[in-house]
């Protein structure tokens, strides 16, 4: 890590240079995480909390320096506490990681429960149940514990999605279901016939998203319906999501708004996909996404040809180095 991300000795101070006195290790972690965070975003709080001598922190400390380091942007300090959370998916004790995961999960979980008037409440989101679980099933003495994760995962799910949301997940957990590989020709009718199937098991499917299609529609329309007779109506939008689910691909309901998603293209970018089949496989597939495990390549076309074979490209992408 870098120098200004560094965590100090315990129990060291860092003295200001401006003769203000001493800062104490408290004002310097949350210095710490918001210069972690201003740099790589929840990256950069994940290899922060990574670095960290004290793998198991109190909730407390956890929790008033991801407010502080955010300046009350709950958006913010809920990436802060997902990286803590995550970081013990990485770990290599998988007890205590697994320990850690469920004390910092249940303390924020409590802390929602005793919040005073006019404090903060940043609330666990997908990606935080899915950290969670994924740090827990690491552990096999933890099993219990995790399906418990990740059916508050599952309850939060329900609880967010709109009531037409709550019908098709519903309608989705009821139906009977079919391999992509197997309905191939009527997903191509349906999006594109460049669309294919790269891999597929009960688990997961993976996919090629052919340019022009949309991954998912955040919003219920009639975007992506179909006749009776299984063909797109006029003018409609059909995404990915739309798709695999009018050909009764079973998809993951973790995430209400875009069934089976781990990730996402553009609409315009075409590529690889993996959509996740059950829930378990999805709260994985996130934390790995999350984590950095996922290894993404892109490939473009470049006119007109560089001059060099191989090189590097070094420039800030949406203003992150």
């Amino acid at each position: 890590l870098p120098k200004n991300l560094q965590r100090p000795p315990s129990g060291s101070f860092a003295s200001s240079s401006d003769g203000l006195g001493d800062i104490n290790e408290d004002n310097v972690l949350v210095q710490q995480m918001q210069n972690a965070y201003e740099l790589r975003e929840s990256d950069g709080v994940l290899d922060l909390a990574l670095s960290s001598e004290d793998s198991a922190p109190s909730w407390d400390d956890v929790f008033h320096h991801a407010t502080v380091a955010s300046s009350g942007r709950k958006g913010v300090a809920a990436s802060m506490l997902n990286a803590w959370i995550g970081s013990n998916c990485i770990r290599e004790d998988v007890e205590i990681s697994a320990a850690n995961a469920l004390n910092l999960l249940h303390a924020w979980e409590a802390k929602l429960d005793s919040h005073s008037d006019g404090e903060t409440i940043i609330t666990p989101d997908m990606v935080t149940y899915s950290l969670a679980y994924s740090a827990v099933i690491r552990d096999p003495n933890r099993l219990s514990d995790a399906e418990a994760v990740l059916e508050k995962g599952l309850r939060l799910s329900k609880k967010t999605a709109g009531s037409k949301r709550r019908k098709a997940l519903a309608a989705a957990r009821r139906r009977k279901t079919e391999m992509a590989t197997d309905r191939i020709e009527d997903l191509r009718a349906l999006l594109d016939p460049e669309f294919n199937v790269l891999m597929e098991t009960e688990d997961f499917v993976v996919v090629n998203k052919p340019a022009g299609v949309a991954c998912s529609h955040r919003i219920l329309t009639t975007a992506g319906k179909t006749n009776k007779k299984g063909r797109p109506t006029q003018n409609s939008d059909m995404s990915l999501v739309d798709a695999l689910l009018n050909c009764n691909v079973a998809l993951s309901t973790l995430n209400p708004e875009s069934q089976g998603l781990v990730h996402r293209l553009d609409r315009g970018t075409s590529g690889c996909i993996f959509l996740a089949k059950t829930d378990d496989t999805h709260a994985q597939a996130v934390a790995e996404f999350f984590c950095r495990n996922a290894k993404k390549k892109y490939t473009t076309l470049v006119a007109p040809a560089p001059s060099e074979v191989h090189g590097i490209v070094d420039i800030p992408v949406g203003g992150r180095p």
